[in-house]
């Protein structure tokens, strides 16, 4: 996700697997899922968002799109490669003031909040508060993600190269 020349470094990955090796990772899809809009919106009115990452530039979506992902792990010299998209519900705590300072401190609010005054962190505090009361249940605070499980091979016939 935030590697530079991602082939090179999947390669190099994939040379410290035996011949026959399988890596398996987990990295996220795309961003417009609720646990990391929500945040963001929460404190647009206190902090204006910092500009987008371009597509396929490191950061914690660059592996979001499977064809992009695939690529890269065939580019790296990866066979039988499979993306497997898993949707779930990303606990952020179990309770609201948990879950609230979860989000304060880290995530896409907390690297937007890194600058604000004390009374801007309170005041998105409470911003965020309200946002996530929204996503409160019996358990406790979640939002919605997106994953992919990644599985692929290093070629039986690969000598490490």
């Amino acid at each position: 996700m935030f590697f530079s020349d991602p082939i090179a470094a999947f390669g190099n990955l994939r040379r410290a697997l035996r011949a026959g090796g399988r890596l398996a990772f987990v990295c996220f899809r795309e961003r417009q899922h609720t646990w990391w809009t929500v945040p963001l919106s929460a404190v647009a009115t206190i902090v204006a968002a910092g500009p987008a990452t371009p597509p396929h530039q490191p950061d914690p979506f660059s592996l979001g799109d499977d064809n992009h992902l695939r690529s890269i792990l065939v580019g790296a010299g990866f066979v039988d490669v499979v993306c497997e998209a898993v949707d779930y519900a990303l606990a952020l705590g179990d309770d609201l003031d948990s879950a609230t300072e979860f989000v304060i401190n880290a995530g896409p609010a907390a690297r937007a909040l890194a600058s604000v005054n004390d009374e801007q962190r309170t005041q998105a505090r409470e911003i965020i508060r309200q946002a996530l009361a929204q996503h409160q249940n019996s358990i406790g605070v979640s939002l919605q993600a997106a994953t992919w499980i990644v599985r692929a091979t290093n070629p039986a016939s690969s000598s490490g190269t």
